[in-house]
Formats: structure tokens, sequence, C-alpha cells
């Protein structure tokens, strides 16, 4: 689904070619296109609720759920909470939480455990920044698959100060083929302005979303 004010791009081949030839189509999680002058993460949003300390994780509430007589997740015959973990990472573009919930940062979370954002990490801002088990039922980790509804409004207004444009500026946005369920590389590309919820650069950009890099 294209975010509100976008819409679908149904020939986008010629604004992506620029971007497709050097990186070999291989474009399920998004690109990294290299050779910028300068370049910054995005960490995507997590959110605290105080109240919910103590109850759990995302796991343990899924299988009270499920005890409950809730419906388990199934892809076929095969039942996904009987074989995995749930790690309460949400999927793909997610809004901003209700007033229960605070802002939580990368930086707070980490110094809970002694870590810094400033650590020499091995890897890049991603999930492997923190514990590999579900996230404590408090916290809503941040997503994969895309940035969160405050991080893109927050992305908008800081690229759109620096378009001659500003908020006018027409712009394409390649959203990565496996968070927008595409199977065509150039299928998952919508235009708007970045007056709507859209990304902007120039007329032209390309947001490497998976959690592995930019997270």
């Amino acid at each position: 689904m294209a975010p509100a004010g976008m819409s679908h791009v149904p020939d986008a081949a010629p604004e992506l070619n620029w971007l497709l030839a050097e990186h070999e189509k291989n474009v399920w999680t998004g690109m990294d296109p290299t050779g910028w002058q300068d370049s910054v993460w995005v960490l995507h949003a997590m959110y605290e609720n105080p109240t919910l300390e103590g109850a759990g994780t995302h796991d343990d509430e899924n299988k009270r759920r499920i005890a409950a007589g809730g419906e388990p997740t199934m892809i076929g015959d095969f039942n996904l909470d009987e074989a995995t973990t749930d790690s309460g990472v949400p999927l793909g573009y997610s809004s901003t939480p209700g007033p229960d919930l605070r802002r939580l940062t990368w930086g707070e979370y980490l110094a809970r455990s002694g870590h810094s954002l400033r650590d020499p990490h091995i890897y890049p801002p991603c999930h492997r920044w923190f514990p590999p088990d579900s996230w404590p039922l408090s916290i809503e980790p941040p997503p994969e698959g895309s940035l969160d509804q405050a991080s893109f409004a927050a992305l908008i207004h800081s690229i759109a100060a620096f378009e001659p444009n500003a908020y006018d500026t027409e712009i394409f946005a390649f959203m990565a083929m496996l968070p927008a369920g595409s199977t065509d590389d150039t299928d998952s590309s919508v235009e708007g302005t970045a007056g709507s919820d859209s990304f902007s650069d120039g007329g032209r950009v390309s947001i490497h979303t998976y959690q592995l890099v930019a997270c």
C-alpha cells in the first residue's frame, strides 16, 4: 500500500534504471547506494509502556492469547506459533502508538545494559544490537521493513528543508520488494510530492529499509 498522498507507478523502469543498473537487481530488501558526500542512519522508533513492566514478553502474551482460544498463525498447514518465537518486532510501516506509550530511544535502551550508540559495534544499526529473544511486552521494538510514522515524518521534514521547492518537490520512492509484498523489481514504486507522506531527494530516492541496515 502506498503512503498517503502517493500513487503507484505502473511503469517505473524509466525512473529506476539509474539505480537498478548498479545493484544487479538485488532488490528484495532494498538497496544501499554508495558514493554520496555524506550519509546517515535513521534509527526506527521504539516505544515503552511502563505499566506493562513485568508482564512477560511478546511471546508470552502470544502464548496466553492462543491458550485462551485465539487462532494460531498458520502458513498452509504449518503452525508458525509452535515452531517460532514471537519477537514482538512489527513488520512494515507502523503508526505512532497511543498516549500510553512513550518514545524510547536506542541510546536509552542500550544504556540499561551498559552499552551506548558509540560502542565499537561489529554490525551497522540493526537487530544484532539487541538481545536475540522476544522483547518485553512493555516495549514496542523498532519495526523491520519500513520506517515508522514518526521517523518517516521527521525525515521528510529534514529533506524538504534542503529542496528548492520544499514540500512541493515531486519525488519517486522505491519500496523494497520483500516488505512491499512485490515480486516485480519495478512494481513497488510510488510517486507524489514531499508534502505528502513521502521521501524526497531531487526527484530520485532509494531507501534501504530492512532492519539489518536501517532500523
